[in-house]
């Protein structure tokens, strides 16, 4: 687009904004840049579109909350869990 002779024929190509818009966008290292940024943000756009997804959940909101209520009450009432009565001490 900004090598074509569309762009160069309207008055922002002219313009400072323009020309210094057409500069940044041919040099390599802008490219490069867009593909390293390209590369580090793809997982956490794959992750958001799972968690964001309406037509099939990432957890089953019922059964997530469930599972949280669940905890609480067992904190609530004293209990502990099982893992409290393991010893890790070397001694």
């Amino acid at each position: 687009m900004f090598t074509s002779a569309e762009w160069l024929n309207l008055n922002a190509s002219k313009e400072g904004k323009g020309k210094k818009t057409t500069t940044i966008i041919l040099q390599v290292s802008f490219w490069e840049d867009i593909v390293h940024t390209l590369k580090a943000t793809g997982p956490l756009v794959k992750v958001l579109r799972l968690v964001d997804n309406e037509k099939k959940p990432a957890m089953d909101d019922e059964f997530g909350d469930q599972e949280y209520i669940g905890e609480d009450e067992d904190d609530a009432s004293g209990k502990g869990s099982d893992d409290e009565d393991l010893d890790f001490n070397d001694s």
